[in-house]
């Protein structure tokens, strides 16, 4: 998830990071929202996206919801499941499937997509320490006004920047990720 991904995986707490992924989806995908609602004693980490009803949503929202799960287990482990998971699609005769594969109760004709948790995770601290330089929201910002590499001076830019960021500064990587052999890059 690159930077994006620093950004939000570098709060101190699951709270914090369900929080700074809702501000910074628009700087990952257009018109898809991500919300922490809380009530009582569960929190709903809610995906709402325009793409619901269109062919391969089905496909979408199977992915939305692993990567969801993901960015909890960061902060809770391996072994975390979902109270539940709502889903906004019909139920359909691959329903178990949903189950069989996050291992919760899953609950179709919902009207968004929801990995439901007990509130008292929202308090969880990250499970290992944060790589790298902070990422802030600016630095989301500076990336996506930017816009993409034009040339190869851009991408090779771009990638040492990221590598840096990451903590790798070997010459090897960096001729290995754009394809050419560290002699052809050293000239």
């Amino acid at each position: 998830w690159g930077l994006w991904g620093a950004y939000v995986r570098g709060a101190e707490t699951l709270e914090g990071a369900l929080m700074r992924v809702g501000r910074a989806m628009p700087y990952h995908v257009s018109m898809d929202t991500l919300t922490l609602e809380v009530r009582g004693d569960e929190a709903w980490f809610v995906h709402r996206a325009e793409l619901v009803g269109i062919i391969g949503y089905p496909h979408y929202a199977a992915c939305a919801t692993a990567a969801m799960n993901s960015l909890i287990r960061a902060f809770t482990g391996p072994g975390w499941r979902p109270s539940r998971i709502e889903v906004n699609l019909p139920r359909s005769r691959h329903a178990e499937t949903w189950e069989d594969v996050f291992r919760c109760p899953v609950v179709f004709d919902r009207p968004d997509l929801a990995v439901v948790l007990p509130r008292d995770l929202l308090g969880f601290s990250r499970l290992s320490p944060s790589a790298g330089h902070p990422v802030t929201i600016a630095d989301l910002r500076r990336l996506v006004s930017a816009g993409a590499p034009r040339d190869f001076l851009g991408e090779v830019t771009e990638i040492v920047r990221s590598r840096l960021h990451h903590g790798e500064s070997d010459f090897e990587g960096l001729a290995h990720l754009l394809a050419i052999g560290p002699r052809t890059m050293q000239r």
